[in-house]
């Protein structure tokens, strides 16, 4: 699908307007012939000079009265079947004009506000396509690279022990805070909910943390709320230095079962970010094995072997899992 420009997002936009613009003028106009129409008398002392009936284009009566001569459109059957004494004329003094009584009806007025309305939804399709355009970029210019695991705590901190030797490094813990404060800790071992997770899935939303280089700045999203308070995101995608690992872990709504973790880093945002996930990709390699294109250790190998569930999603079929 061709993607939506600027100029053609504001010819919208116009449009809408104009639409707009132009329902609320026939709407004034329709008000004010209903308001003559109910408040005078139809006018008598006219004369008829020309009945003009056509098929493609509004039918019309021209008509001299007090001296002038006005045109006056009138409904086509009317015009066909022009009869003085059914039909009645009524003068507008403000704007020196004729009307005739069917000479705007409602449903005139209806479809001004019906095409208005359908220049709302082109509208609103446009925007729509805008959005989803925006979002196709961003995609396209933050492609995450990744690497899922089923490790246990333990596997956790000596895999990350091994990356904390070789690289300064530190983690900060990511998500959606009401306070700016932010919890960082310079080894994994110091987050004591560590290995344990309270979501199904393996993209969860606790227990993650941003791995860094040691002393970086921490930026945070700033979302002010309903109640005029604030939340501070602390997420990857404001922070190019910065590598995910959303550790997974037990289940804890559920017996034997551990959720897959992953790791993560958005390709082309910074050399520091590349250079610490090659770095925990290389301690993954050292304490655990790739199978099937995720890295288990020998632990939770063991746990497979006792009846475990090793999980991308706990409330997936049993046969999705990992084997």
């Amino acid at each position: 699908m061709k993607r939506v420009t600027n100029k053609e997002l504001i010819s919208v936009i116009l449009i809408n307007i104009s639409a707009l613009a132009f329902a609320i003028y026939i709407w004034l106009i329709y008000d004010h012939r209903q308001t003559i129409i109910n408040s005078e008398e139809p006018i008598q002392n006219y004369s008829v000079l020309e009945v003009n009936c056509y098929r493609k284009k509004g039918s019309n009566i021209l008509i001299e009265f007090k001296g002038k001569q006005y045109y006056v459109e009138v409904a086509r059957d009317k015009c066909i079947h022009f009869d003085p004494q059914k039909i009645q004329f009524f003068y507008d003094k403000e704007r020196d004009e004729v009307y005739e009584e069917s000479g705007l009806a409602v449903r005139q007025v209806v479809a001004c506000f019906i095409l208005y309305l359908c220049s709302c939804v082109w509208l609103f399709v446009t925007i729509r396509r805008r959005n989803k355009d925006k979002r196709i970029i961003i995609n396209s210019h933050m492609k995450t690279k990744q690497q899922v695991f089923f490790l246990t705590k333990l596997d956790i901190i000596k895999m990350m022990s091994k990356v904390e030797k070789r690289i300064p490094i530190e983690y900060v813990l990511m998500g959606t805070f009401t306070s700016e404060v932010v919890r960082r800790e310079n080894s994994i071992s110091k987050f004591i909910e560590l290995g344990h997770t309270n979501y199904s899935n393996w993209i969860s939303m606790d227990n993650r943390y941003m791995v860094q280089p040691l002393n970086s700045k921490v930026n945070s999203r700033i979302v002010k709320q309903k109640d005029g308070s604030f939340h501070y995101i602390i997420e990857l995608s404001s922070n190019p230095k910065g590598v995910e690992l959303s550790t997974g872990g037990i289940y804890e709504k559920a017996e034997k079962v551990l959720i897959a973790g992953r790791i993560a880093y958005f390709a082309g945002s910074s050399e520091e970010s590349k250079a610490i996930y090659k770095e925990i990709m290389k301690a993954m390699n050292e304490c655990s094995i790739k199978k099937n294109n995720v890295f288990v250790s020998s632990e939770a190998l063991s746990l497979l072997n006792d009846g475990w569930r090793l999980t991308y999603n706990y409330n997936a079929p049993c046969d999705k899992d990992f084997k």
